[in-house]
């Protein structure tokens, strides 16, 4: 089974997001998380309410998570 990571990082409705992701997919399991781990193992990541990388790097949550995972 395909599993897609809504990002938690502070920033976006992720409710919505993962509600309208569950509503479209057929076999995917869609998980919201800030967990490295479950992000660096999941197949997809939404980034909600990410409009730029600029707009991502001004709301990253604790430990730079987010900017860490985009430069490995």
């Amino acid at each position: 089974m395909t599993q897609i990571a809504v990002i938690d990082y502070g920033m976006g409705n992720l409710h919505s997001v993962s509600k309208a992701l569950e509503a479209v997919s057929q076999k995917e399991s869609i998980v919201i998380t800030s967990d490295q781990e479950v992000i660096k193992t999941s197949d997809k990541l939404v980034f909600p309410g990410a409009v730029s990388y600029t707009h991502l790097r001004a709301h990253e949550t604790k430990a730079n998570l987010v900017c860490r995972l985009l430069l490995e």
